[in-house]
């Protein structure tokens, strides 16, 4: 009988030990969790700059500034550039007029990771902060830079030398030095580099971006974003299409959006007063047209897709 309890007592702190083990266990592996997962969460935010690079394959000036697509309908962004947007050419690290960008130039854009962006196609945004003529020659890097000048990918260091260029996108007027880009969001435009972990280059130019973090991100009307309201008689055909479910292409080589629902399908091409309904041409009394990113379609024409 003694024996029992003795081994009942034994079993009963054991399995007590074990239990107490696995919390503790348990405890450890969540708090290293949370710890990385804070770690995480700090590293995200110290990158806060997002680029769209591609060639402007549309470009209009308007009065309130100058507006490219750069990339095509189906990957591209719209931008629209405030007036006191600059253009700086990767080639000869000289600042341009936004009157210099040109239809079929590659560029990279600039803009805030959290900045809103309009509920078009494609998207549209009116944040960019900075657009690069791109270098066939000069490579570009945007991001973060720690105490030791390396970027958070640790794929680049930066050696600032004597000839190393360095403003701030604000324009102010003061002499930069290395200790300025240190803990800083910045744009680096540079030649050759070191064959070494992380690649070590001296930049031919250093942009610090403005390091505040942007308020946080959201999707907008595309109308907010529209230079001219749409007229009564025209609706935007993607808000249509969208509230009734039907699946969107956009063709940009021909122009064109072709819309699906089962086995119905609806071509519209822009300039062209008629439509495609299963491949059956209907003329409509108004021209599809193109305005500020949005397909826009008569008001006849939203009734037919109903």
């Amino acid at each position: 009988m003694y024996k029992k309890r003795f081994l009942s007592a034994v079993l009963g702190m054991s399995l007590l030990v074990t239990q107490a083990s696995v919390m503790a266990q348990a405890v450890s592996v969540n708090e290293v969790e949370q710890a990385t997962q804070i770690v995480m969460d700090q590293k995200e935010e110290k990158g806060l700059y997002l680029v769209q690079k591609g060639e402007i394959t549309e470009i209009d000036t308007t009065k309130h500034g100058t507006r490219i697509l750069v990339g095509d309908y189906n990957n591209g962004i719209f931008f629209n550039l405030q007036p006191k947007v600059p253009v700086l050419d990767a080639n000869t690290l000289s600042f341009k007029s936004q009157k210099d960008l040109k239809e079929g130039m590659e560029v990279t854009v600039i803009y805030p990771k959290n900045s809103p962006m309009a509920l078009s196609q494609p998207p549209m945004s009116s944040s960019a902060v900075l657009v690069i003529i791109n270098s066939p020659k000069n490579s570009i890097e945007v991001g973060y830079f720690d105490e030791n000048l390396v970027n958070e990918a640790n794929t680049l260091k930066l050696n600032i030398g004597e000839n190393t260029v360095i403003k701030n996108i604000k324009g102010e007027r003061r002499v930069f030095t290395a200790d300025d880009i240190k803990n800083k969001n910045a744009t680096v435009i540079y030649d050759v580099t070191t064959r070494s972990i992380p690649a070590q280059t001296t930049p031919l130019f250093v942009m610090i971006l403005d390091n505040e973090k942007v308020a946080s991100g959201e999707l907008i009307n595309e109308n907010s974003e529209r230079e001219t309201e749409v007229t009564a008689d025209y609706k935007v055909l993607r808000e249509i299409a969208t509230d009734l479910e039907y699946e969107i292409n956009w063709d940009n080589e021909n122009k064109q959006v072709t819309l699906t629902k089962g086995e119905l399908e609806v071509t519209f091409k822009i300039g062209e007063s008629t439509c495609s309904i299963n491949n059956q041409v209907k003329i409509l009394q108004q021209v599809n047209k193109l305005q500020a990113g949005s397909i826009l379609v008569s008001e006849e024409t939203a009734h037919l897709l109903k």
